[in-house]
C-alpha cells in the first residue's frame, strides 16, 4: 500500500482518538455521577430515539454537547418532514414555533438561506412532498428522501435537475424556481411564492393559469406587477430581448412546464434539501468543504448541524456543540466529519450551522439555541400518528391523532372548530360539548357513554386526554354533524369532510 493510504489512515486515527471520553468524564460514568450522565438515550415513539452524548471533544480538546435523533423513516406512523417557516415562502420562524406548529416529536434546522428584503430564501434546491419549492443550479451537496421499490431510502449527492418551458412551439431551459436570481434567462415562481409576482419594469412577467397536469395557459404579460392565478405560476424571462416570445403570449396560449432529474440515482424524491457540504460517504470522512465553496468565517469551528444514516437505514439528525454555554467553540467541518463517522453515519451531509443550529424534542429546544433561537425559513420535523386531511389540505394538531382499539382519535378543540362547530370544556365533570348542526354532543372523558342532543348513545372507544389534550373518536362526531371519514390504510391517512 502507497505512504499515502498509510498517511491518510494514521491521520484519521488521530482524529478519531481526539473523540474519545475524557479522562473526568469517564470518572464520573464509573461513579454514577447522573448530573453528568455521558450518555443518554430515550425512546420518543417507536422508531424514534433521542440521544444526548456529553462523552465527545472537539480536536482542542474542548468538551462537547452532541444531540442525536435516530429515526427509522419506514416505522409506522414515522414520518420525517421538511416545512417552511411563516406563512409565505421565505418567511422566517424559529424551529421551536415550527415544531409547536407541528406537533413534532423532534426537530432541526434545515439548509443555508440567503436574504432577500424581507424573505430568507434557500440556498440551492428544496423539494418538499414531490414539489419543487425552490430551484437553483448550485452545486453544493444535497440530502434527499426518496422511495425505491415502495420504500423509503436516505440519498445525498450533487442535484442536477432539468427544468424546461415549451411554448409557441419551442422548448426553453429555466433557471430557478421562487428564487431572487437576476442572471440571464427564464425564472419560475409559484403560488407558494404569494398571490403577485413585482415587476421591474425590465423583465418580462407572464402570469399563467393552470390547464392540467405539467400544462398551463398564459393568463397576461408585462413588464409590471402580475398576480399568480391559485394553482398557477408565474414566468420571468430576464436579461433577453424576448419580444419575439412576447407576441405569442397571447391570453389563452398553452405552456407546459417540465422539471426533470436522474430518477435512476434519485428515484421518486418525496423531500430533497440542499445544503452541504459533504461529511461521509461510504462510511468514511470526506473533507470537501472548500471544493464545494465554502470558504472565511464559516470554516472555523462552530456549532453543527448535520443529517445522515446508518447502515440499517435509519436517519440521523444531529447537532453538536460546545458543552459551554454561551461559547462560539464546537467543530470545524471536518470534525463533524468524523463525528458523523463515530455516530454510526455511512452517508451525511451538512445542514446550517452556527447560530442556525437549534435542536427540538417534544415542542421543547433543549441546545444551546434554547436562550436565542434564530428564525430560519425551513426546518426538518421528525412526526409521529397517523396524516390528517380536512377536505384536500392536510393540518397538524400540536398532539397527534392515535389509534386506540381500532379507532382513530383526534383532538377536539382543532378539528371541531375548523369544521365550525363550537366547544365547550368542563373541567369539573372531565366533559366537553360540540354544538354544531343543529346537534349538541356531549362526552365525558374515560366514559364509553355520550349524549347527542340528550339521547343517550354508546362509544366503540371513550374520549382520552393524551398530552393534555381532549381526544375524541373522530367518526362518531364528524359523522353526526353530517359529514364522512375516509381512512386510507396504504397511506395511513384520514380525511375529514363536512359538506357545506
Amino acid at each position: 500500500m502507497s505512504r499515502v493510504f498509510w498517511a491518510v489512515l494514521i491521520l484519521t486515527a488521530f482524529f478519531m482518538s481526539c473523540f474519545a471520553p475524557a479522562e473526568a468524564r469517564a470518572r464520573q460514568a464509573a461513579t454514577g455521577d447522573k448530573a453528568l450522565k455521558p450518555v443518554e438515550r430515550e425512546e420518543l415513539a417507536p422508531g424514534i430515539t433521542c440521544t444526548i452524548r456529553r462523552d465527545k471533544q472537539n480536536l482542542d480538546g474542548e468538551e462537547l454537547v452532541v444531540y442525536m435523533l435516530e429515526v427509522d423513516i419506514n416505522a409506522t406512523d414515522v414520518e420525517i418532514l421538511p416545512v417552511t417557516g411563516g406563512e409565505r415562502f421565505g418567511d422566517a420562524e424559529t424551529v421551536g414555533d415550527m415544531a409547536r406548529k407541528y406537533g413534532a416529536v423532534g426537530a432541526v434546522n434545515g439548509g443555508f438561506f440567503y436574504s432577500f428584503g424581507d424573505r430568507r430564501l434557500p440556498v440551492g434546491n428544496l423539494v418538499i412532498e414531490g414539489t419543487p419549492l425552490a430551484v437553483s443550479d448550485y452545486l453544493v451537496s444535497s440530502a434527499a428522501l426518496t422511495t425505491f421499490n415502495d420504500r423509503l431510502q436516505f440519498l445525498c449527492g450533487y442535484f442536477n435537475f432539468r427544468l424546461t418551458v415549451g411554448l409557441a412551439g419551442q422548448t426553453f431551459p429555466a433557471s430557478t424556481v421562487n428564487s431572487a436570481s437576476t442572471i440571464p434567462g427564464i425564472h419560475l415562481y409559484s403560488e407558494e411564492w404569494g398571490s403577485r409576482l413585482a415587476g421591474d419594469g425590465a423583465s418580462l412577467n407572464v402570469s399563467l393559469s393552470r390547464d392540467g397536469e405539467n400544462v398551463y395557459r398564459v393568463a397576461a404579460a408585462g413588464t409590471g406587477q402580475l398576480e399568480i392565478p391559485p394553482g398557477g405560476m408565474a414566468l420571468r424571462f430576464t436579461g433577453t430581448p424576448w419580444q419575439e416570445i412576447r407576441r405569442a403570449l397571447v391570453p389563452g396560449e398553452p405552456v407546459h412546464v417540465h422539471f426533470e432529474y436522474d430518477r435512476d440515482y434519485w428515484g421518486e424524491i418525496e423531500h430533497l434539501i440542499t445544503a452541504g457540504p459533504l461529511l461521509v460517504e461510504e462510511g468514511r470522512p470526506v473533507f470537501q468543504a472548500v471544493q464545494e465553496g465554502f470558504t472565511g468565517s464559516i470554516l472555523l469551528p462552530n456549532s453543527r448541524t448535520a443529517m445522515g444514516v446508518d447502515k440499517k437505514g435509519n436517519v440521523l439528525l444531529v447537532v453538536a456543540e460546545s458543552a459551554v454555554t454561551g461559547s462560539r467553540v464546537g467543530l470545524t467541518f471536518e470534525e463533524m466529519s468524523l463525528l458523523m463517522v463515530e455516530l454510526g453515519a455511512v452517508e451525511a451531509v451538512g445542514l446550517d450551522g452556527g447560530g442556525s443550529s437549534t435542536f427540538s424534542v417534544r415542542g421543547k429546544v433543549v441546545n444551546h439555541a434554547a436562550g436565542r433561537q434564530r428564525p430560519v425559513p425551513n426546518a426538518l420535523m421528525v412526526l409521529v400518528g397517523p396524516k390528517l386531511f380536512l377536505g384536500d389540505s392536510r393540518i397538524f394538531p400540536d398532539v397527534p391523532p392515535v389509534i386506540s382499539n381500532g379507532r382513530i382519535l383526534v383532538p377536539v378543540r382543532v378539528i371541531m372548530e375548523s369544521l365550525g362547530a363550537a366547544v365547550e370544556w368542563d373541567g369539573e365533570a372531565k366533559a366537553v360539548s360540540i354544538a354544531g348542526r343543529k346537534k349538541v354532543i356531549k362526552l365525558t372523558i374515560d366514559s364509553n357513554e355520550a349524549f347527542i342532543n340528550g339521547k343517550k348513545v354508546f362509544l366503540d372507544v371513550p374520549p382520552q386526554i393524551v398530552n393534555g389534550r381532549t381526544m375524541i373518536p373522530v367518526r362518531f362526531v364528524t359523522e353526526n354533524l353530517q359529514g364522512n371519514v375516509h381512512w386510507e390504510a396504504a397511506e395511513r391517512s384520514v380525511y375529514i369532510n363536512i359538506p357545506h
